[in-house]
C-alpha cells in the first residue's frame, strides 16, 4: 500500500471512480498526448474545489455572528451553539450518504443536488424569522455541502482513471489546501460580513457561491453515464438505511452528551456506545456497509490519518469558537473586528498548508 492510497478519503465515493460505468461520450478515454490540454485542468477542477470549500467555510463563519444571533433571537450561548452541532451532525450522516449515493447515481447528479440544497439552504437563512428556522437553514447546509467532497473526489478519480494517469498529489493537494484554509479564512470573512452587513449575509453569501459552482459544474463536468435501472429492493439494500439510522443515533447522542459536559447525562454517553457497538455489528454483516469497518480495522494508516485529523480538528475548533466568542462577549469587540483580528491566522495557515501539501 501507497502512501497516497492510505491517505485516500475513507468516504464509500473514495472507489466511485472504479464502479462507475463506461466514460461518458465527451470524457477523456485514453491517455493524453504530448501536449494536449491537462484531463485535470482548472476547467474541470475549479469548480470541485469550490464545491469542496463550502462546508469548512459554512463551519467557521458562524463562529463570529453567533453572539449577533442570540441577541436578535433572544437565545442564550447554549442555544445558539446548536446551529453548530446541526451542521455537524448533519456533515456526519450525509458524508458517506451522499458517497453511497454517487455510486448508485452517478456523481456528478449528486454534486449538482448537494450544490442545488445549499441554494435553498441561503434563501432560507436569509429569510429565517426564528432561531428554529435558522436551524434548518444549517441543517440543509449541512447536508448540501457534504455532497461535495465525496462526490469531488469521485469525480477527479474517474477523470484520471479514463484518462490513464494516476490522480497528481498536486491536485489532492490543492483540495486538501482548499478546505484548511477556508475554515481559517471563513473567520474573518464571517466576522467582517456579521458587522458591517449582519448576520444573515453570512447565509446570503452560499446563494452566489452555489449557482457559480452549478454553472461551472454543467460546464467543466463531463455528465454521468445513463442511471441503471434498480429494483426498489436493490436501491435500500445498497443505502443500508440500517446503518445510516445507527450512525446517526450513535453521532447525534455522543454530540448531545458532550455539549452538556457541565451537567452531563450519562445515559447518553451509555446510548452512544450502545449504538456505536450495534453499528459495528450491522456493518460488518452488511451486503452493502454505509462504514465499511473490517477494510477501516486492517487499514492502520488510514487510521492513524482519522487520528490526526480528529486531534488537528479539535484544537481548531476549540480555538476558533472559544476565542471569537471570548473576544466578542469578555473583551466586548465587534465582530468585525474580530474577524480583521484573526487575518494574521488566516494568511499562516495559507502559508503552512502550502508548505506541507507539497510533502504529503
Amino acid at each position: 500500500m501507497t502512501a497516497r492510497d492510505a491517505a485516500r478519503p475513507a468516504n464509500p465515493s473514495a472507489d466511485a471512480g472504479k464502479l462507475l460505468h463506461s466514460p461518458a461520450p465527451n470524457s477523456i478515454g485514453a491517455p493524453r498526448s504530448v501536449g494536449s490540454p491537462s484531463p485535470l485542468g482548472w476547467r474541470f477542477t475549479a469548480p470541485l474545489l469550490l464545491g469542496s470549500t463550502l462546508n469548512p467555510i459554512n463551519s467557521s463563519m458562524i463562529a463570529t455572528a453567533l453572539v449577533g444571533i442570540g441577541i436578535d433571537f433572544k437565545s442564550g450561548p447554549e442555544a445558539t451553539a446548536s446551529l453548530i452541532s446541526v451542521l455537524f451532525v448533519c456533515s456526519a450522516v450525509a458524508q458517506p450518504t451522499m458517497g453511497k449515493l454517487s455510486v448508485i447515481f452517478g456523481p456528478r447528479r449528486v454534486f449538482l443536488s448537494g450544490v442545488a440544497i445549499l441554494l435553498l439552504a441561503g434563501v432560507v437563512g436569509v429569510l429565517a424569522p426564528s432561531l428554529e428556522v435558522l436551524l434548518v437553514s444549517r441543517a440543509l447546509i449541512g447536508i448540501g455541502t457534504s455532497a461535495c467532497y465525496p462526490t469531488a473526489m469521485a469525480l477527479v478519480r474517474r477523470r484520471a482513471d479514463e484518462a490513464g494517469i494516476g490522480v497528481p498529489g498536486r491536485v489532492l493537494g490543492n483540495f486538501s489546501i482548499a478546505a484548511q484554509v477556508t475554515a481559517v479564512v471563513g473567520l474573518p470573512l464571517g466576522g467582517v460580513l456579521a458587522g458591517y452587513l449582519g448576520w444573515r449575509a453570512l447565509f446570503a453569501v452560499n446563494i452566489p457561491l452555489a449557482v457559480l459552482a452549478f454553472t461551472f459544474t454543467l460546464l467543466g463536468v463531463a455528465k454521468d453515464a445513463p442511471l441503471q435501472s434498480r429494483g426498489l429492493g436493490a436501491l435500500l439494500a445498497m443505502l443500508d438505511l440500517s446503518g445510516i439510522a445507527l450512525f446517526t443515533g450513535a453521532v447525534t447522542s455522543l454530540l448531545v452528551f458532550l455539549s452538556s459536559l457541565t451537567t452531563p447525562d450519562w445515559w447518553l454517553a451509555v446510548l452512544a456506545l450502545v449504538l456505536a457497538g450495534l453499528l459495528m455489528w450491522r456493518e460488518r454483516r452488511a451486503r452493502s456497509p454505509l462504514i465499511d469497518v473490517r477494510m477501516l480495522g486492517r487499514n492502520r494508516p488510514l487510521q492513524r490519518t482519522y487520528l490526526r485529523s480528529i486531534l488537528a480538528a479539535l484544537a481548531t475548533y476549540t480555538a476558533m469558537y472559544g476565542s471569537s466568542q471570548w473576544m466578542e462577549q469578555s473583551v466586548g469587540l465587534n465582530a468585525a473586528t474580530v474577524g480583521l483580528i484573526l487575518i494574521p491566522l488566516s494568511l499562516t495557515s495559507i502559508v503552512v498548508a502550502r508548505l506541507v501539501s507539497g510533502r504529503g
